[in-house]
């Protein structure tokens, strides 16, 4: 373009510029001005007047403007902008909004432009040589007469057109259609041109892109349908389009409804597409063989076009794409290939996450879990760790209620771990990265084996039920090293989510048996050090939570008492195993043909631990069960043994105590600030309320452990000095009892004694007596003490480990008092916790362990067991009947313990005893054989059957025990009668060779009793025999031995027996009822020496008082310890069995919601099944009606292009058919093309050859002369009908998106077509009525052919739009037929089985009624 703008300047000189295209390229200037008074009469464009041909311009001129005021470049560049073909006059603004920019369209269209048009001159307004003046007529006026210029002679206008308006000239895009049905078509040479096709398609797109007319076209034409009836296989070019471009325009997708789209892209996918071709158990057939499909990388090219094209109808349609999504699941629920389903699968997953406000609540409301899980039980692993992602995405973007109405009501969880437990080998990392990211709801997308992301604190369990899966799946699967380490990992993610949040470990004791789930991962008799590694972390996660339960959780203790109940089970679960095993590896094989089969041990994570209740049956092969049963009938049934501890619960206690000791340490730091503070503080009630109930939990049965109190002291104050038959050991060893019972100790010492709480609600919530806490913290200091004593008296010490004293021990002046210390201070400075470090509780020997309890080997009683004494008998001192009680006990152990040692110095003097080894080495062989483990009581007891008789005989009679209050309330009022009969049933106390051995020699049975042989078999090591005395001087009277060995338990008793003077002068009475307590006044002052004391005690009277009186508060102090230690093994046995049952009822639970969520999903697949079916039935049915619809189309573009009007009347021979379309009367009067007629040849009768001539003649004959009056009439009838009449009738609305949503109704019904009943499916959707013929009906089969041709809407639609009247009609003499009468003037008629179903189907028909013909409202 060249533009030449002429700029005056009336005060500098002028210019001229040039600009070729919008571009300045040169500027003349001059000076001088025009000034001239001659007219200009003649213009001259391209050439000067001489018109020489070195003068004249040679070419085309465009559109030529001349402006009267200076061009500025705005301007200039908004005329290129323009272009050539631009021939108006600035005049309209939207004329070139889309070309211009703002500044260049104001300054264009401002008028200003418009206005200085001199004049305007282009080749379109030429008229012969003239060239019309195109400016506006309102302009100023320059020439004298009409601006219109002439052409010389050698010029003429030429016009040039664009391809669009030419195609649009010659009817459209539609032009090319025609062209696809030659793609086949030999060239000259004999060749095929297969390049056509892709040239043709690349045509179209290209005119698609660049304009929106051939895109509007191309809807309106029904462009795509014809090229999809031309074309058998849809080129690549054309699916990359639809999924890059095409659905990129609003316009575009405004015209396509995502649903139709979707379903046919689907069934493509499905029947044409297919990767693997379907067979058993799909129950559907390939449309396409592998024969007239492309290669399989182009296939898998194709499809993924394919769905991103659904994936883009899917995302920009507007709300919940609810219909879309089901479309999909259906697709994915009724293939079983797993091939044809991966990419469906991704395109999902990929829409669940990315767009999840949308997709979540359409998966819910359209049952997609249910797809879910029928993908789970696919046999490959891609595809299942798909479908978990699918869940994964779900459940994280879920709301809590959603997942809780999802999931909870078929315990889908449970049925997850089923699932994937159907295939072997099947659980890996991969498989476990995907749960654990559910369980956390960080969903990632890609499949990783290894997470990159490390746990923080802000990592929170949102679905704690995926635990028990993952738990369940690593239980089942077989062991090997791969499992090893998910198991690994697993346990590590547990501990770092447990260690960081305390929120995390909330959620997990909130599980229901979660114990089961965590024990069932550990190994209870690890082979490998992998299964050690494992069983380590089990421990480590069991601690954390263990110890977050009590310490923060109220209750936390019955959590405690639950994991031991369940590690009880899970042991003796695995010892019943292993026992079946070996009875079964030790049967004969009678059938030497058949080799004998080893039973597999099931292990902690094995596969053959029963949950669901049934009947336990060893995994073996047949041929072993044949010989078990055969032999022995059945298996010795499972039951759960009673509690014992175990080295897995020695484990659990030692790492539950290593965390409660870690926060009394932290505590301890915390200096100045005394320990007591913290344990009395309202912020850790909990804790030590938790505390204090494991302590009382395992008190009695610790008690036992050890030794249990009455055998302990009947071996410590035995004259014979001999260890007598024990309490059973409980399952712990003697190193193992005493670490144990340092450690509950000196948690007693600190949560129970030096803890101010009162102690009542506690004892109610385990339905104790008042007092009962304290009563068993008193039972633990007395097995303490006595266990100590015993030390002293049968171990020869290694003193190196025994703090030495820095004075010699030696009594104090008679005249001098000692301070007393509060003993709860006392107890916190000498006890374990409070004066050891973690390092040293890990390896401890026998001899640093007993040096560690043994401060004073001399000393009968330790200091701290005294002050453990002393704090417990003053610490409910308002309770009187409790102190009372406590009181009596305290004295009788400590009298009972100070005369045993009178009764030993005065033997060590008199002669050398023997001593006996060890008590800490003796074996478990004597314990196991105890006496105790039947109902003994007291009345076993020879030296205090005095005592025990009538408890005894109440036993007997009752089943009651006496309790110590009912004889304590009687007082001075005992009689003789009592007495008597009490002393003949006792031993003679006086048969010893002294009066003291009565009460210091406690006998349990005769030893003769015991088993000579198992004495044999315990080899007990030979320790040396020793004095007590043997490091002292030999020149030590008794009384300095007994000042030095009682010096600390002597004024104890003494303080008893003074402070509750008032409680035990009433009851310490002697036989004849007097007070004993005023007469040894003397004895029990500060002053008097111990000897004074002891001979006291050994006095007949108080010996048989202690007995009488104190022995029996003793007495029924070890008999509540005895009934509470069963009963609390028997309570562990208890839970056990109720975790067991509450396994078996889950498990009972879950496969009856299982069940039942499989025959809703068996039911869902059967819809989602006759869904898909009936989706084929129309789709085939709209493909159908597309192809005769494009076939119509076909010939209607064909004859637009010949154009040739009057070709069917110069034709002899056009065929003929009435047209459905009817006037007002219903009268059909119009004659349409018959494609298909014929002259029935068949029909012509029989003749001689000269009739057959003259008829022949005689037809012609008419034939011409209604030709003739055909002619004639022409110019009549084709006016006034449309140029389209001779083609058949396509409605443009009936050929529109073919599948208008889902199907709200279908039924069976009748295509009423003149005599014809057409049997067939007529459905109802949103916006349309189709129709589509069973053609698989013998009705229709036996039709003949020809008259199919005849037979209108054998698939058929209508959209709601087109139906103007609906009426009711009788078919065969019943009222169950329809009418419907829609807009291109034509009706069809339906019949159905009954009236019932007529008037569901008018119910879902729009509202028209009888029409507004009849002047009746459109309604009903």
């Amino acid at each position: 373009m060249i533009t030449i703008s002429h700029q005056y300047q009336r005060w500098a000189k002028s210019s001229i510029q040039c600009h070729i295209n919008s571009q300045l390229v040169s500027t003349a200037y001059f000076p001088w001005s025009i000034e001239t008074s001659d007219p200009f009469d003649k213009c001259y464009i391209g050439c000067t007047p001489d018109h020489s041909d070195l003068t004249s311009f040679s070419g085309q001129l465009s559109t030529f403007y001349l402006f009267s005021i200076y061009l500025e470049p705005l301007i200039v560049q908004g005329l290129y902008k323009l272009g050539p073909a631009y021939k108006n006059q600035f005049k309209f603004e939207n004329e070139s909004a889309h070309i211009l920019t703002e500044p260049q369209r104001k300054a264009m269209y401002d008028g200003k432009l418009m206005n200085s048009i001199v004049f305007n001159y282009n080749p379109v307004s030429c008229d012969e040589q003239l060239v019309l003046q195109a400016g506006p007529k309102t302009n100023m006026p320059y020439f004298v007469h009409n601006a219109h210029a002439q052409m010389l002679s050698n010029v003429r206008s030429v016009v040039a057109h664009s391809i669009y308006s030419t195609l649009h000239s010659i009817g459209g895009v539609q032009v090319f259609f025609p062209l696809f049905g030659q793609l086949d078509h030999e060239q000259i040479d004999g060749s095929i041109n297969y390049n056509v096709c892709s040239i043709l398609l690349f045509t179209l797109c290209e005119l698609i892109e660049r304009s929106y007319t051939i895109q509007h076209q191309m809807l309106t034409s029904k462009g795509f349908l014809m090229i999809g009836y031309y074309l058998e296989k849809i080129q690549m070019r054309l699916y990359t389009y639809l999924a890059t471009e095409f659905v990129s325009y609003n316009e575009m997708y405004d015209s396509i409804r995502p649903i139709s789209g979707i379903i046919q892209t689907l069934n493509t996918l499905k029947y044409v597409y297919w990767i693997v071709e379907p067979t058993r158990p799909s129950i559907y057939q390939a449309k396409i063989l592998d024969a007239d499909r492309p290669t399989r990388e182009q296939i898998v090219e194709m499809r993924s076009y394919m769905l991103l094209y659904m994936k883009q109808l899917v995302i920009s349609g507007p709300g919940t794409q609810e219909e879309e999504l089901q479309a999909i699941l259906n697709y994915l629920h009724t293939i079983n290939e797993d091939e044809n389903i991966i990419d469906v699968l991704d395109l999902v997953v990929s829409l669940m996450s990315e767009h999840p406000k949308n997709m979540v609540p359409a998966f819910d409301r359209r049952l997609g879990l249910r797809t879910v899980f029928k993908l789970l039980e696919s046999t490959k692993e891609g595809i299942r760790l798909q479908a978990l992602k699918l869940l994964g995405f779900f459940l994280q973007r879920s709301t809590i209620k959603r997942k809780a109405d999802a999931m909870q009501p078929h315990n889908l969880f449970s049925l997850l771990a089923d699932r994937l437990s159907l295939h072997s080998n099947a659980f890996t990392m991969a498989t476990y990265n995907i749960l654990f990211e559910i369980l956390v709801e960080k969903v990632s997308g890609p499949i990783v084996e290894k997470r990159s992301s490390e746990i923080t604190s802000d990592w929170k369990i949102e679905n704690s039920a995926m635990i028990k899966v993952i738990a369940t799946l690593l239980r089942n699967s077989p062991d090997n090293v791969h499992l090893y380490d998910i198991k690994s990992r697993f346990l590590d993610d547990m501990i770092l989510l447990s260690s960081s949040s305390r929120e995390n470990r909330r959620v997990i004791l909130q599980i229901s048996v979660w114990q089961e789930y965590l024990l069932g991962l550990a190994y209870v008799y690890p082979s490998n050090e992998q299964q050690v590694a494992v069983t380590d972390r089990v421990f480590e996660l069991l601690k954390i939570l263990l110890h977050h339960a009590i310490k923060y959780e109220f209750g936390g203790w019955r959590v405690w008492i639950d994991t031991l109940s369940i590690l009880h089970g899970r042991v003796t679960k695995e010892d019943y195993y292993r026992k079946i095993n070996k009875m079964v590896e030790n049967m004969k094989d009678d059938d030497e043909n058949e080799p004998k089969t080893p039973v597999s041990t099931p292990t902690a994570s094995g596969s053959g631990t029963p949950f669901d209740g049934q009947s336990i049956v060893t995994p073996t092969k047949s041929v072993s069960n044949r010989q078990v049963f055969s032999k022995t009938n059945q298996l010795p049934p499972y039951t759960i043994s009673e509690f014992k501890y175990s080295p897995l619960h020695i484990r659990l206690l030692h790492s539950v105590f290593d965390a409660i000791e870690s926060d009394v340490r932290a505590w301890k730091a915390e200096a100045p600030k005394p320990i007591t503070d913290f344990i009395n503080h309202s912020d850790n009630q909990i804790f030590c309320a938790n505390i204090v109930h494991i302590i009382s939990q395992m008190a009695e049965i610790l008690c036992n452990a050890c030794g249990g109190l009455l055998p302990l002291l009947a071996s410590a104050t035995s004259a014979s000095h001999e260890i007598e038959i024990l309490e059973n050991t409980e399952g712990l060893s003697p190193l193992n009892a005493m670490k144990i019972l340092k450690r509950v100790m000196s948690l007693s010492d600190l949560f129970i004694l030096a803890n101010t709480s009162n102690f009542s609600e506690l004892e109610q919530e385990k339905s104790m007596p008042t007092g009962g806490i304290l009563r068993q913290c008193l039972r633990l200091t007395m097995t303490t003490a006595v266990r100590h004593c015993m030390e002293c008296r049968f171990q020869r010490f290694d003193r190196s480990f025994v703090s030495k004293p820095s004075e010699p021990l030696s009594p104090p002046p008679p005249s001098a008092k000692p301070a007393m210390k509060d003993p709860i201070e006392s107890i916190i400075e000498l006890t374990y916790l409070m004066n050891s470090s973690p390092e040293n509780v890990a390896d401890e020997t026998i001899e640093r362990l007993v040096a560690s309890f043994i401060k004073n080997p001399e000393s009968v009683l330790q200091d701290i067991d005294i002050q453990r004494l002393r704090a417990i008998i003053y610490r409910d001192v308002d309770d009187t009947k409790q102190t009372q009680f406590l009181a009596l006990s305290i004295v009788y152990f400590a009298s009972v313990l100070m005369v045993s040692r009178y009764r030993d110095i005065i033997e060590t003097n008199q002669a050398s005893l023997s001593r006996t080894a060890s008590f800490m080495s003796a074996t478990n062989s004597i314990r196991n054989g105890s006496i105790m483990e039947s109902n003994t009581d007291a009345a076993s007891l020879n030296g205090l059957s005095s005592i025990v008789a009538p408890i005894t005989n109440n036993n007997r009679n009752s089943n009651e025990t006496t309790s110590y209050d009912d004889r304590a309330n009687t007082g001075n009022e005992t009689d003789n009668a009592d007495s008597q009969s009490a002393d003949k049933k006792s031993v003679d106390l006086n048969a010893a060779t002294s009066q003291y051995t009565s009460i210091a020699s406690i006998p349990i049975s005769d030893p003769s009793t015991v088993n000579q042989r198992r004495m044999s078999e315990s080899k007990l090591p030979e320790y040396p025999k020793t004095n007590f005395d043997s490091n002292e001087p030999s020149a030590m009277n008794i009384t300095e031995k007994l000042e030095r060995t009682l010096l600390n338990v002597a004024p104890f008793l003494r303080d008893i027996f003074t402070e509750f003077s008032h409680i035990l002068t009433k009851t310490l009475v002697g036989s004849h009822g007097q007070e004993l307590l005023p007469s040894g006044l003397h004895a029990l002052k500060e002053t008097a020496s111990v000897v004074e004391l002891v001979m006291l005690l050994c006095s007949q009277e108080w010996q048989n008082s202690l007995q009488k009186h104190a022995g029996l508060a003793f007495i029924e102090l070890v008999n509540e310890g005895r009934v509470l230690a069963h009963a609390s093994k028997d309570h562990v046995v208890k839970v056990a069995n109720e975790a067991d049952f509450i396994l078996n009822r889950m498990r009972a639970d879950d496969i009856r919601k299982a069940s039942e969520f499989e025959q809703l999903s068996t039911q869902t697949a059967s819809e989602r099944k006759d869904e898909e079916e009936l989706c084929d039935h129309f789709i085939m049915a709209s493909r159908q009606r597309h192809e005769t619809n494009a076939s119509r189309l076909r010939e209607k573009f064909l004859a637009q292009m010949i154009n040739d009007k009057t070709a069917y009347l110069n034709s002899s021979n056009s065929f003929w058919k009435l047209d459905p379309w009817e006037d007002d009367l219903r009268r059909r009067r119009r004659l349409v093309s018959n494609f298909d007629g014929t002259s029935h040849n068949e029909a012509i009768p029989n003749s001689s050859s000269n009739e057959t001539e003259d008829d022949m003649i005689l037809t012609l004959t008419k034939e011409e002369n209604l030709l003739k009056q055909i002619k004639q009439k022409s110019q009549n009838f084709l006016p006034n009908n449309n140029e389209d009449e001779n083609l058949s009738q396509v409605d443009e609305k009936d050929v529109d998106q073919e599948f208008s949503g889902p199907i709200r109704y279908s039924t069976e019904s009748f295509l009423i077509c003149g005599t014809l009943a057409i049997r067939g499916t007529l459905a109802i959707t949103h916006h349309a009525l189709l129709f589509d013929t069973n053609e698989d009906d013998e009705g229709f089969k036996n039709l003949d052919e020809k008259m199919i041709f005849y037979i209108d809407n054998l698939h058929g639609k209508w959209h709601f739009n087109e139906i103007r009247a609906i009426f009711s009609r009788r078919y065969l003499l019943q009222d169950k037929a329809l009418e419907i009468f829609v807009s291109n003037r034509t009706s069809v008629m339906f019949a159905f089985t009954d009236r019932s179903i007529v008037k569901k189907v008018v119910g879902l028909l729009p509202r028209v009624g009888v029409g507004g013909r009849y002047g009746l409202p459109q309604q009903r």
